[in-house]
């Protein structure tokens, strides 16, 4: 991760966070960056949508996802969201099949 959250003319890190393996850290500092404006660029709502994905934590993921739906209409944000969900099915299904030994 090399990502660095811009939020007015300050800029914060998380590669550090991250390197040190302090998840719950780098989620907080996104979650202070999407609070901080209403017009906050969609890119970081992105790379925390990426990091939370890039760490497993899809439950984690969706959270931010339904929130930057309710501020964004753009089709690519929706487009994004369903290749989202679409990806949890598929592999939800994968388990399921190798679970049962696809009987």
């Amino acid at each position: 991760m090399k990502e660095g959250i811009i939020i007015g003319q300050n800029t914060i890190s998380v590669q550090l966070e991250f390197t040190v393996e302090e998840y719950d850290r780098v989620h907080g500092i996104f979650e202070i960056a999407v609070e901080q404006s209403l017009d906050i660029p969609e890119s970081v709502w992105k790379v925390y949508i990426d990091t939370e994905i890039q760490l497993n934590e899809i439950d984690r993921a969706k959270k931010p996802y339904d929130r930057l739906l309710e501020k964004s209409k753009h089709v690519k944000i929706w487009s994004n969201y369903a290749e989202f969900e679409r990806i949890i099915i598929v592999d939800f299904w994968l388990k399921f099949e190798m679970s049962t030994g696809n009987k």
